[in-house]
């Protein structure tokens, strides 16, 4: 019968190997336990089988939350069942997790009601010896317990000094590992080196990149990655939207690389679709004179936010005074058809919303505002000519 049963992914067999040879030091026999990673606790034939015999025999179970944990189903099965088994009272659930693992990352059954266990705090290993020994009816001797600690928070140094290895090998001195990450993940980094913070979201980075005009980049994905890969870590802040935080080591290695940074924005940027090259197009093809009567209104009297829902009223009484001054006679000429005209063709975006989520005014594109200060007049005056009462 295995007592205790140590879940975790293959990928982290160090951080396994660490809790198992810690369990042995402190007195408890090998054969107590089961880890399917360490050679001489794990799988002899059947892995399925032999991982939930295990699972529903042992009175303790250790779970070592990491991001590969995260990926996998089969880990996501077991937190699931040493959350069930936790009814029991004589049953108790442990969590490890490395330091880049914050409770508000924790997902599932097992998640930040559970107190997080470090590999690198003495008190903790010193909790889990005493869980082990109630748990087990065991007498532990604290001689033992203290060299089993002491080679716990040694052993576990060893392994986060390789992981930061194995990082920084990836990365490269001269930054040449960026190359490999995904563009998401590379608008992340550009966006805290141009404003200089190792701390941001999801939110402003896509509203930098929806100001930018740049589309096609997922800033939630390129946070999940990097985190996952460990270049910095994630949390809750109180606006409820997840905080990032670029490891400050490699945000002091990166800002002043100027041609890092070069390199970064021209892959970003590649993405770029300016709404005033996409208007030049529009005048350049024959557009109807309506077009030209949108355009008169943004320049004659420089409007660059429009109204809707809530704020549409002030934005039509805005236009129908204009309007009226210039006499137009046009039907087509209304508040309506000139906001699903910029809406249509992306000439706007939302900077703020109602209560339910949705937009309520929208602001013109800054490429579009710096375009229409300097659109041929000629076009406009003939356009308002054609149209005008006088």
């Amino acid at each position: 019968m295995k007592k205790i049963f140590i879940s975790h992914h293959h990928n982290d067999y160090e951080l396994a190997k660490i809790v198992r040879d810690f369990i042995v030091d402190c007195g408890v026999s090998n054969n107590d336990i089961f880890c399917s990673s360490v050679p001489g606790n794990d799988v002899e034939v059947n892995l399925k089988k032999e991982v939930r015999l295990a699972i529903s025999q042992s009175i303790v179970d250790i779970v070592i939350i990491t991001n590969n944990y995260y990926s996998s189903p089969f880990c996501f099965n077991e937190a699931g069942v040493c959350w069930f088994k936790d009814l029991d009272n004589n049953h108790k659930t442990i969590v490890f997790a490395p330091n880049n693992i914050n409770p508000n990352d924790m997902e599932g059954f097992l998640d930040n009601g559970n107190i997080l266990r470090r590999f690198n705090n003495t008190n903790d290993w010193n909790t889990v010896a005493n869980i082990i020994s109630q748990s087990l009816s065991l007498t532990l001797n604290h001689v033992v317990v203290s060299n089993a600690v002491e080679n716990a928070i040694k052993s576990s140094k060893s392994v986060s000094n390789n992981a930061n290895k194995e990082i920084k090998h990836l990365i490269g001195s001269n930054s040449s590992g960026i190359s490999k990450l995904t563009l998401n993940e590379k608008a992340v980094i550009l966006y805290c080196l141009i404003k200089e913070t190792t701390e941001t979201n999801g939110r402003a980075i896509d509203e930098w990149l929806i100001g930018e005009e740049i589309e096609g980049i997922s800033p939630n994905k390129g946070i999940s990655l990097l985190v996952k890969s460990g270049y910095g870590t994630k949390a809750a802040d109180f606006s409820f939207s997840d905080l990032f935080s670029l490891d400050i080591n490699l945000f002091r290695e990166w800002v002043n690389d100027s041609n890092l940074k070069i390199n970064l924005a021209k892959e970003v940027y590649s993405k770029q679709d300016l709404s005033s090259v996409r208007l030049e197009h529009l005048i350049n093809n024959n557009p109807p004179d309506i077009l030209f009567l949108f355009l008169a209104y943004i320049v004659d009297t420089k409007t660059y936010y429009f109204g809707d829902r809530t704020r549409i009223k002030a934005s039509e009484d805005h236009f129908d005074n204009w309007k009226k001054e210039e006499t137009f006679i046009a039907e087509e000429l209304t508040y309506s058809n000139l906001l699903s005209f910029l809406l249509e063709n992306s000439f706007v975006y939302p900077i703020d919303y109602t209560s339910a989520g949705n937009p309520r005014e929208y602001k013109l594109h800054k490429s579009l505002i710096e375009y229409v200060s300097r659109i041929n007049d000629e076009q406009i005056i003939s356009a308002k000519k054609k149209y005008s009462l006088f």
